[in-house]
């Protein structure tokens, strides 16, 4: 759901207008650039935050490493138009989280591993069955690291 609000094509929606705000400024559309920043302008700093939260919900739904990238550099783009420091904090706080959650699941997710987990997934097994599922496919290193990393 978050991706599909994050994504659409021609939406108003702030997270979508992040999106093409962050693919202009990587592509250097100067025209473009002008366009988004004034759209971004046109947002108050809680629909800026909301829209970079979704495109951080966004990029964990994910499976594409480089959608998940492109998701997280507007969610980064938002907080450079966010000038409420208390806005900008939540979104700091945020951030990291989605990071986390995306580094375990692609370790996951790798053909080596198998483990093509949703984000939904992941958090229903819990802890204790992704490690169960690691360990009886002989992925001792791996286990322990996500052990370690959600305690």
């Amino acid at each position: 759901m978050a991706l599909f609000a994050a994504c659409a094509e021609g939406s108003h929606a702030p997270s979508a207008i992040l999106c093409r705000a962050s693919s202009d400024r990587s592509l250097n559309l100067d025209i473009d650039i002008d366009d988004a920043s004034r759209s971004l302008r046109a947002l108050d700093a809680r629909e800026i935050l909301d829209g970079a939260i979704l495109c951080v919900e966004a990029a964990t739904e994910e499976f594409s490493p480089l959608l998940q990238e492109q998701l997280l550099r507007a969610a980064n783009v938002g907080g450079s138009f966010i000038g409420d420091a208390s806005l900008r904090a939540e979104l700091a706080d945020e951030v990291p989280r989605g990071v986390h959650e995306l580094r375990e699941l692609n370790m996951l997710r790798r053909p080596e591993i198998g483990l093509f987990l949703t984000k939904e997934e992941w958090k229903q097994m819990g802890e204790t069955a992704v490690i169960t599922r690691l360990v009886a496919r002989r992925q001792f290193q791996l286990a322990a690291k996500v052990g370690v990393s959600v305690t």
